[in-house]
């Protein structure tokens, strides 16, 4: 059976042999730990209210309001050159930047292809 030791050296660099039975832990101090834990307490509140922070978000909803008001005209004709005019001027034209980027992404078109 293998006896463990732990041996806590400083950085030093310099290889010493040891038996496969020997672990070695570096332990370098960078900062004195009383100024480190106030820190850590401070920058763990710091993301956690960042993360819990409401955001306003701006919703607009003014293209709904022009669909389905094109959406009534369309379905109140039959015909398709009507439709296409009511599709354009009651929804596209009106269209916020948001609806017309949504658009352009899916490649839509108010004519039938």
């Amino acid at each position: 059976m293998c006896n463990r030791n732990l041996e806590l050296i400083k950085p030093n660099f310099q290889q010493k042999k040891q038996s496969p039975c020997h672990t070695k832990i570096f332990s370098v101090s960078f900062i004195d730990m009383n100024k480190a834990i106030p820190f850590a307490i401070l920058l763990c509140a710091s993301i956690t209210e960042s993360l819990w922070a409401q955001q306003t978000v701006n919703l607009i909803t003014t293209d709904v309001d022009h669909f389905w008001q094109a959406y009534d005209k369309i379905n109140a004709t039959k015909d398709t050159s009507a439709q296409f005019t009511y599709l354009n001027t009651l929804f596209l034209e009106k269209a916020t930047p948001g609806q017309k980027a949504m658009i352009q992404a899916r490649n839509y078109t108010p004519k039938i292809t």
